[in-house]
């Protein structure tokens, strides 16, 4: 997303710089660097959940944070372990 946001759309520029969102009738402003991120979990809505427990989550990379600290995933662990 980042490589077509630059490619096609022009956002270019340090990583912390301020920038609009792009979508047609988004107005929120964020770092440049959090732009792809923004795109894909606000208006593409790509989700993603958890593999052990099915919570769902907006982004990927959020889902698997949680997978690592997931408590019944621990307890699948745990339990193989015995």
């Amino acid at each position: 997303m980042s490589h077509h946001l630059s490619r096609w759309h022009n956002v270019v520029g340090h990583e912390k710089s301020q920038r609009a969102c792009l979508w047609r009738g988004c107005t929120e402003m964020m770092n440049k660097g959090s732009l792809a991120r923004h795109v894909v979990s606000r208006h593409l809505r790509a989700g993603a959940s958890c593999g052990f427990c099915s919570k769902v989550y907006s982004r990927a990379d959020v889902a698997r944070r949680h997978a690592r600290k997931c408590k019944v995933a621990n307890a699948t662990m745990q339990s193989d372990l015995t």
